[in-house]
């Protein structure tokens, strides 16, 4: 009887999980949240605004889509729109009523200005993050309010003209599972369950087969009379007894709640509450003077050394100063000429420094609002020898960095 009991808790068990995996399933609505605005006109970039995005917690994924090429970027506002410089754009907002809409933005053109020659943003050191797709370019994101989102197709056609916003929404759980992790759990269960059942039903057929041999009946017990002045006497004592072994066990339980509940109890009625002093604020620029951006943060310096370096490491490979041409100017690229001839001519002679594809373990930034923009970066070795010196092989260096545009 005991199998089958535990057939029917393992069933019960498996039902419990099935049952909830199936409520998930049908029962808990959209896994996201889909808003969608079609961009019209003849503009090559459309700015999407943090507004946009940020009336919602969580991630944010732009779905760019209906070009010949979509892509698909975002970095702060400030570096967007300098990009964009005196081109024409779409700015996408969301208005008061909540509705996501799009404006056409024509910028001040300064007389005499150059047409830029680099209309793709695709692979720009301003974004910190950047998609491209033919059929649809996706990008996920948490947009805080001073970045923005810049779209555009190839730089050369108008923007692509179908963009949706999706914010995925959290799935139930229970006990730490969604629906299909619970579905395959229960399955399994059931599976232990059925085990069970069929190993209680052959054990319970074993055990209703012919037996060879009749069991002997019991003997009858002996009962013997005592006199009943014993019988009283016992009668007596017992009933004595009882309530005083009820009254020695309740007496202690009785000390031992008293005490558990003393303990738990306080006499101040704020003695458990922890004392934190009222926390008081503190301007970042007590001086009240609006300060420029720094010209580049991290996130924007791991995406130039790895672009430097992947540059650097194609020179040095092929002894290629043109290639080098590409991320060096003045005495840099001059010192990677001069070192590519003498090794074509001598094998032997000891390569230029590799650049890290890491950020500096030192970078100061320009703050300015114009450009060019110029940092100084230093890499720091991360070997050391035995006696605490630089390892010979990983020697420090030092980088300065400038941009002359934001294209």
């Amino acid at each position: 009887m005991g199998r089958f009991i535990a057939a029917f808790v393992v069933f019960a068990i498996a039902l419990v999980f099935l049952g909830t995996g199936i409520a998930f399933k049908v029962f808990s609505g959209p896994r996201s949240i889909t808003e969608s605005v079609t961009l019209a006109g003849t503009a090559q970039y459309a700015v999407v605004d943090s507004s946009v995005l940020s009336v919602r917690p969580g991630v944010q994924n732009v779905i760019l889509s209906g070009g010949t090429t979509n892509e698909v970027g975002y970095g702060r506002t400030i570096d967007v729109l300098s990009w964009i410089g005196e081109s024409p754009y779409l700015n996408v907002t969301r208005g008061s009523t909540g509705t996501i809409s799009s404006r056409l933005v024509t910028p001040d053109v300064t007389e005499g200005a150059t047409v830029p020659t680099i209309v793709n943003p695709a692979g720009s050191d301003m974004w910190l993050e950047h998609s491209s797709g033919e059929a649809a370019a996706t990008l996920s994101m948490n947009l805080p309010p001073e970045m923005s989102v810049i779209l555009s197709s190839d730089g050369v056609e108008p923007v692509s003209p179908r963009v949706a916003f999706v914010w995925p929404l959290a799935p139930p759980t229970f006990l730490w599972m969604q629906d299909d992790q619970l579905l395959f759990l229960g399955g399994g269960i059931t599976l232990v369950g059925v085990a069970i059942y069929l190993w209680a039903l052959s054990h319970y057929r074993a055990k209703q087969g012919p037996r060879r041999k009749t069991p002997k009946p019991p003997k009858p017990r002996k009962i013997t009379h005592s006199p009943h002045r014993g019988i009283s006497a016992e009668r007596t004592r017992g009933r004595r007894a009882g309530p005083r072994r009820r009254a020695l066990i309740a007496v202690p339980l009785t000390a031992a709640l008293t005490l558990g509940l003393a303990s738990c109890a306080s006499p101040f009625p704020n003695a458990g509450a922890p004392s934190t002093p009222t926390p008081t604020s503190t301007s970042a620029n007590p001086g009240g003077v609006e300060l420029p951006p720094v010209a580049v943060t991290e996130a924007q310096m791991r995406v130039i050394m790895s672009k430097l370096s992947e540059v650097a490491t194609s020179a040095d490979t092929n002894l290629d100063a043109n290639v080098a041409s590409a991320r060096f100017a003045g005495a840099a690229l001059n010192a990677r000429s001069a070192n590519y001839s003498i090794r074509l001519g001598d094998p032997a002679l000891a390569a230029m420094p590799a650049i890290p594809d890491t950020v500096p373990s030192l970078f100061l930034p320009e703050s300015s609002n114009s450009w060019p923009r110029s940092l100084f970066a230093v890499f720091q070795p991360a070997a050391k020898s035995a006696k605490g010196g630089e390892d010979d092989k990983t020697p420090t260096i030092a980088l300065i960095l400038q941009q002359t545009s934001p294209r």
